[in-house]
């Protein structure tokens, strides 16, 4: 078990979107506002905005998945464990209203931050 450079370089991109996600971080680079949402839905009272932190994220984690070299049946119960949860706290604050709400507190954000980004280190050393 080790942590391929690529893998390793793809960590930044992860915190990055989840931080601009959260609003911890105005990722701001030019002409591009990562925290910005770029498509709104709204439906039975709820509001749900969908930004570019949240694409980059998910693309960073999907990297992560693809290069980790295991076909779905490979996965050990601690790895499904793991995508399960990294993935739970990054979509769905958008999605989840009670989770949006309590990961709009900056306290509650970080932990949901150190929490995915130590879930994410683990799947690159399991990987």
């Amino acid at each position: 078990m080790t942590v391929d450079v690529e893998d390793l370089l793809a960590l930044p991109v992860f915190i990055a979107g989840n931080l601009a996600q959260l609003d911890l971080y105005a990722a701001d680079l030019g002409l591009i506002d990562l925290g910005a949402p770029f498509h709104t839905v709204s439906a039975g009272g709820y509001t749900t905005e969908l930004s570019l932190g949240l694409v980059v994220a998910l693309a960073a984690l999907g990297w992560v998945l693809y290069t980790n070299d295991v076909g779905f049946s490979g996965w050990s119960a601690m790895q499904s464990w793991l995508i399960i949860t990294v993935v739970w706290l990054t979509i769905s604050p958008p999605f989840v209203p009670f989770m949006g709400a309590l990961l709009g507190m900056e306290v509650a954000a970080t932990a949901a931050i150190a929490v995915q980004s130590i879930g994410y280190i683990a799947l690159l050393y399991i990987g």
